[in-house]
């Protein structure tokens, strides 16, 4: 496992198994850059956002300075961007926003291709506020859960999504540390 720090309170984590396949097939499993097309269910590309431009450059020097190549910053009216390859092949976007109205960006024609009303696309842009309850919230059931799923097989999910999250905790629980 690798981690990355973002910030002083903030890291990714790329984890992978020895099982992990080292097949790469560019347009299929990876983008291999961040305009290019990939299969669904792949990750095209993952963005994250820094508060300022000076930020965006900073990381960019620091990224080059570790002698891997960097794109940006570009500027796509909304953000300026800067690219580059992360582990394991994925395409990684650093950006900061500059301001003008990101709503400026919704393109109409996949408004409409996507079958999107005036109130979703209203509700889209300024969700309700979520509140939060004083008390955890559980797991749905089983029936009337979301059709979005992680892939277990069958029993396992289910004894997984219907269990507490203190025995799915003692399940899955791994406190080993690396030795120095």
């Amino acid at each position: 496992m690798d981690f990355l720090e973002l910030n002083k309170s903030s890291y990714l984590a790329f984890v992978y198994t020895p099982k992990n396949s080292k097949q790469v097939d560019i347009g299929i499993t990876h983008s291999g850059n961040p305009i290019a097309e990939c299969t669904m269910g792949t990750m095209q590309h993952l963005a994250f956002n820094v508060d300022t431009l000076e930020d965006l450059l900073a990381l960019r020097d620091r990224i080059r300075a570790n002698n891997i190549h960097c794109m940006g910053p570009l500027d796509h009216g909304f953000a300026k961007s800067i690219y580059f390859a992360g582990p394991e092949g994925l395409t990684l976007e650093v950006c900061t926003l500059t301001g003008s109205d990101i709503n400026n960006w919704v393109d109409p024609e996949v408004v409409s291709l996507l079958g999107i009303s005036d109130d979703e696309l209203e509700k889209l842009r300024n969700p309700e506020p979520f509140n939060l309850p004083t008390r955890p919230v559980s797991q749905p059931s089983l029936q009337g859960a979301s059709p979005l799923k992680m892939v277990f097989p069958e029993q396992a999910y289910n004894t997984i999504m219907s269990s507490s999250d203190e025995a799915v905790e003692a399940m899955f629980k791994e406190t080993w540390e690396p030795e120095p």
